[in-house]
C-alpha cells in the first residue's frame, strides 16, 4: 500500500507542478497576444497589468496553508490566472472601450473568466485542497470580475451609469458589515449564490456585445442587477434572522 500511496502522492504533485506552469504561462502570454492582435494601451497600463498579475499570485502563494506540500495550489493557481485576466480587463476598462479590439478582448477575457471560474472549485475538491481562504480568494476575483464588467458596460454606452451597483454592491455590504458585526457572520454554502454570479457574469457580457442592441444590453444589465440585489437581501435577511443563534448551531 505503501508504495501506491507515493506513487498517488508524486502523480498528484506533479499535476500540480503542470497546472502553475500553464496557468502561469498563460497568464504571462495573453497580454503579449493581445499586443499581437493590435490592443492598444500604453506603458504605463501594460506596467500596472503585470504587476497585477504578479500580486495575485503571490496573494495565491500567501492563502496556501503552511502544511501544504505545495507553494501555490493547483486550484488557487487557476484563481490566480483568473485573477490576472481580471486585472488585464482594467486595463480594457481604463482603456474606454469601443466597438472595435478593445470590446473584443473584454468578451474574450470574460468568457475566458466564465469558463475557467468552475475549474478552480472543482481542482480543490478533487485534490483535497478546498480551504475558506481558497474560497475567499475566489470569491473576491468573481466580485472584482464583476466590478470592471460593469464599468465597461456603462463606458461602451451600452448601458447607463446605474450599472455600477451591480459591482458596487458586493463592496457596499462589506462596508455596511464595518457597523454592524452580524453582517461579518460566515453564511451557508449556496448553490443559488454560484448560480446568480454566473449569471451576472454572462448577462454583463451580453450587455458588452456588441452585436446587441442598448435597449436589448440595458434589459440583461437589469436582470443581473435584480438577481443579484435579490441574492444579497436573502443572505442579509438570513443574516439578521440568526444573529443571535449561537455559530455552532447555525
Amino acid at each position: 500500500m505503501m508504495p501506491c500511496a507515493t506513487f498517488a502522492s508524486e502523480l498528484l504533485s506533479l499535476s500540480n507542478r503542470v497546472v502553475l506552469f500553464v496557468c502561469t504561462a498563460l497568464a504571462l502570454l495573453t497580454p503579449l497576444l493581445f499586443s499581437l492582435s493590435g490592443f492598444e494601451l500604453s506603458g504605463m497600463g501594460w506596467s500596472l497589468t503585470a504587476a497585477g498579475a504578479i500580486a495575485t499570485f503571490a496573494l495565491a502563494g500567501a492563502i496556501t496553508p503552511a502544511d501544504s506540500p505545495h507553494r501555490i495550489g493547483s486550484a488557487n493557481a487557476v484563481t490566480a490566472l483568473r485573477g490576472s485576466w481580471v486585472v488585464l480587463l482594467i486595463a480594457v476598462a481604463v482603456a474606454a472601450p469601443k466597438w472595435g479590439v478593445e470590446s473584443a478582448a473584454a468578451l474574450g477575457l470574460g468568457l475566458a473568466c466564465l469558463l475557467a471560474d468552475g475549474v478552480d472549485g472543482a481542482l480543490a475538491r478533487k485534490t483535497g485542497t478546498h480551504s475558506a481562504h481558497g474560497a475567499r480568494f475566489d470569491m473576491e476575483v468573481d466580485a472584482l470580475l464583476i466590478l470592471v464588467l460593469s464599468i465597461i458596460a456603462w463606458r461602451s454606452g451600452q448601458v447607463g451609469i446605474w450599472v455600477l451597483l451591480s459591482g458596487l454592491i458586493r463592496y457596499a455590504f462589506v462596508v455596511a458589515s464595518v457597523p454592524f458585526a452580524w453582517l461579518r457572520a460566515p453564511l451557508p454554502s449556496s448553490r443559488r449564490r454560484q448560480t446568480v454570479c454566473v449569471w451576472q457574469v454572462s448577462l454583463l457580457l451580453a450587455s458588452v456585445a456588441p452585436f446587441f442592441s442598448p435597449n436589448f444590453a440595458t434589459a440583461f444589465a437589469a436582470v443581473g442587477l435584480t438577481l443579484l440585489t435579490l441574492s444579497f437581501a436573502i443572505d442579509i435577511r438570513w443574516l439578521w434572522r440568526n444573529q443571535d443563534v449561537p455559530r455552532g448551531e447555525q
